[in-house]
């Protein structure tokens, strides 16, 4: 075994300190997101704007400067609907989250319908029909609150967020608390 192979495990346990600090961040982060969560979504359709609106930009400048493509002009149009939906995110954030509240309702609403017809034309005793009912109702439920109520989707999306970064978190900080014995 070579010197780097015996080392291998000794290097992340030198940095546990490290792995300690990004788990808090993501704790303190995951918490903000559940006490803020108007603020987290907010930020996050404005960082998308931006970058959906850098994106476009850049598409429609490689769009004029490769005419001699035989369909340039299809990268001329993707540059201009990033343009158009990146600045619709900036400038009205608002309507940027109805917009995908509207998507995510229609799929979730559409989803469920068809899981509640494929549930009736299951025989009878057929293992999971009850469950792809209760699916579907679930499903047209949801499509429903969302567009009912934007304002809770967006609640939910920083909830799921927060959630995702309080467990990340403390799972770097158990990692970090076993590097450092490790160590």
């Amino acid at each position: 075994m070579t010197d780097s192979q015996n080392n291998a495990g000794v290097l992340p346990a030198k940095c546990w300190w490290a792995m300690g600090i990004r788990g808090i961040a993501a704790l303190i982060f995951g918490i903000l997101a559940f006490a803020w969560p108007g603020i987290t979504v907010a930020t996050i359709i404005l960082f998308f704007g931006a970058y959906v609106l850098v994106d476009g930009l850049f598409t429609v400048v490689s769009a004029f400067m490769h005419r001699e493509w035989p369909r340039w002009w299809a990268f001329l149009i993707e540059g201009l609907v990033g343009l158009i939906v990146g600045g619709i995110a900036l400038f009205s954030p608002v309507s940027a989250l109805v917009a995908v509240s509207i998507i995510v309702a229609a799929w979730a609403f559409i989803t469920g319908v068809f899981e509640i017809v494929a549930s009736f034309s299951l025989p009878g005793g057929f293992p999971g029909k009850w469950g792809l009912l209760a699916g579907g109702i679930l499903s047209v439920l949801f499509g429903c609150i969302v567009v009912a109520s934007p304002a809770a989707f967006a609640v939910m999306i920083s909830w799921f967020i927060g959630a995702y970064a309080v467990i990340f978190g403390a799972v770097l900080i158990y990692l970090s608390y076993t590097l450092k014995c490790a160590a």
